[in-house]
This record gives C-alpha cells, structure tokens and sequence, in this order.
C-alpha cells in the first residue's frame, strides 16, 4: 500500500505496538497481554518476514528491550519494559505538560561513541531533541524514567538535566521556532494528516483489516506528534498548526471503533495464543 511504502515501520517498533496498545488504551486493561502471534501479524502486514522477526525479537530479548513470560497455559506473552512503560507514560501527559523546557546535556570522552550514542536514542524515546552539540531539549516531561535508564547503564553521571519552568523571553522563543523551522513542520503535519485520513478512512475494509491499520498507524502516530513534534508552546505555533487535529483525530479513532479494535486484539491474543513464541 502507498501509506505503508511512505511510511515505513522498523520491526523494532513493530514488535512493541501491541505491548502498547494494550497499556495505553483504558479498555485493553483487563485484556491478555500480547502473544508472537499478534506481532507477527502486524510484521507480515508490514512487510516483514517471520524469520527477520524471530532474529529481531531474539535480539531485543537477549539485550533486555524485550520482556516476555508464560502464562498460566505456558503461552508466551510479551509486555513493556520499564523504560518503555516510563516512556508510554510522558507520552499519555505529553499534552498536559507543565510550561517550560528540560535542557540535557551530556558529556564523553572521543572514544565512548557507542555510549554516546545510547544516550542519543534514549534522550529521542522521551522526546528530547537536538538543540546544539551535545545538548537537546525538550518540554517539562516527568524524568524519572530517563534517569534510572541512565543509571541502569552506568551513563548517568554523563548526563546533566537543567530544569527550565519559566522562560519569558519571546526573543527565545522565537530563535526556538526557528531553528525547528515550524511552517516546515506544519507543513509535514498536514501532509501526514491527509494520508493517515486516507488509510483509515478507505470505505471497504474489513473489521479486522480497518484495525490492523489502526495498530499500523499508532507508533507513526507517536513518531510524528511527539518524537519529532518540537516542545513548543502553543503561542509559537502558527495559526491552524495542525497538531491538535491529529491527536483528536486517532483519539477520535479509538473511540469510535474500540469495538474492531478489540475483537482484532483478542483473536490473536486469546487464551490459545502461540506456545512457539
């Protein structure tokens, strides 16, 4: 599909979206968590093969990205990581944030560049962008969860966290806008807004096909409303900056088709699962 060709998903975020799913939606609480089965049924969706899945999962498994268990019918299921949870929860507040900005800045000897990068990809799981050498910013997220990752790899004495809440300079401000040059950015918005409107709009799909596509979307959603969303606040932003569009449009998503959304779920979650994950 042309949606999915411009909008291509990594198997790491494949693997994860069901786990997702199942924290971040209300009537998913009670529901089981996920099995092999589900993700590879988002994966093949994708594009992806099982073999390619069963080595990426194997991966995230031995390097602790992934977490899985058996249940009390010896199914294997999957569920968030700590971190992935903390990072599920600055997400879900993201909207109702405290003014502000959280500088981080961290520091490495030349020749630490596998740490260095580490603390790159984590600072971007929070939302953190990249604001000059060295140093990203982002708005005023809860940090705990950054923090003991952090500390978890022995890099938090790298990392230095500057606590912002007020800035009232509208100068600041101003460069801020510039330098994540936000027409441009609303102008991708929009443009993702279209496409996505199209893929889940299409009047012919099948219940279980409308909410594969749903899942699809969910981490492209999360990609481009918070990862690359700039942590501005709202008076910077341009009028009819489509953002909140967006946000309430999959909100509006999930509620008005929780119903294919969960009946998807449980079929490739029930109690039979899969005893090969």
């Amino acid at each position: 599909m042309d949606f999915i060709s411009k909008y291509p998903l990594p198997l790491r975020e494949i693997i994860t979206t069901p786990m997702i799913f199942r924290e971040a939606l209300p009537q998913f609480d009670k529901l089981p968590f996920p099995t092999l089965l589900a993700i590879r049924d988002l994966a093949e969706f994708a594009g992806h093969n099982y073999g390619a899945l069963r080595t990426a999962i194997s991966r995230a498994r031995a390097s602790g990205e992934l977490e899985s268990f058996l249940d009390q019918n010896g199914v294997t299921r999957f569920r968030l990581t700590k971190l992935q949870k903390s990072v599920s929860d600055v997400v879900v507040n993201w909207q109702n944030r405290p003014h502000g900005f959280i500088l981080a800045v961290f520091s490495f000897r030349k020749d630490d560049e596998k740490e260095r990068r580490a603390t790159r990809e984590i600072l971007r799981y929070f939302g953190f962008k990249k604001l000059a050498q060295n140093t990203y910013i982002n708005g005023m997220i809860a940090t705990a969860g950054l923090e003991a990752e952090m500390e978890r790899l022995k890099l938090n004495k790298n990392l230095y966290i500057f606590r912002c809440p007020q800035v009232d300079s509208p100068e600041l401000l101003e460069r801020l806008k510039n330098i994540f040059d936000i027409e441009k950015r609303a102008r991708e918005l929009s443009e993702f807004e279209t496409d996505l409107k199209v893929f889940l709009n299409e009047s012919s799909l099948t219940g279980d096909e409308f909410a594969r596509r749903v899942f699809y979307a969910g981490p492209l959603h999360y990609s481009k409303c918070f990862v690359e969303e700039p942590p501005l606040p709202v008076s910077v932003l341009p009028e009819g900056y489509p953002l909140k569009r967006l946000l309430d449009f999959f909100d509006s998503i999930i509620r008005r088709c929780g119903r294919e959304i969960t009946i998807y779920y449980l079929k490739l979650n029930n109690q039979e699962g899969n005893r090969n994950g």
